[in-house]
């Protein structure tokens, strides 16, 4: 079927195929995938489907020859010749892959220096003054957030190095 052919191209073009099967399946894969090949569906709703929960995700269908192509926003190439039309196809996609995840790590990179940014803000206020009533209780209750944990104890040592316990 269309399906090992269009497999053995990318395979052979020095590309990794994840995953190979039925546009019926394709709701059934985890994550999205980097770019989606297919060979046009008879029925596009599946398509039109993926593409509606993974709409940047580029799309390279292969259509064959007398078909018509679908109609579909960018990402989106096709192509309906056998002659390495079809792995061209594919490299055109690769910039949309990188733009994907360099923004997808800019986007993790922004959100570690939020929390990080918040993370000071609170330590600055929190020792502002550290002789204030109930300050103990307060900095515990921030390094169990910090740590994610649901209970601890906060133990500091006194001017004869023992260590007392200070707050639960």
């Amino acid at each position: 079927p269309v399906r090992t052919w269009l497999a053995e191209e990318l395979a052979r073009g020095g590309h990794e195929v994840a995953w190979a099967g039925t546009p019926a399946e394709l709701e059934d894969q985890e994550g999205a995938p980097d770019v989606l090949v297919i060979g046009v569906p008879d029925a596009p709703s599946v398509l039109d489907a993926f593409r509606g929960g993974c709409p940047e995700v580029p799309v390279v269908a292969w259509v064959e020859p007398g078909r018509p192509a679908p109609e579909l926003t960018a990402p989106f190439e096709w192509t309906a010749s056998t002659d390495g039309a079809l792995l061209a196809a594919v490299e055109r996609a690769v910039p949309w892959v990188n733009l994907r995840r360099e923004r997808d790590a800019a986007r993790a990179e922004s959100a570690a220096a939020r929390q990080e940014a918040e993370l000071h803000r609170r330590a600055a206020g929190l020792l502002r003054d550290p002789d204030a009533e109930g300050f103990h209780e307060l900095l515990l209750a921030e390094l169990l957030r910090a740590a994610g944990a649901s209970a601890g104890a906060l133990w500091l040592a006194d001017d004869a190095g023992r260590f007392v316990l200070r707050a639960t």
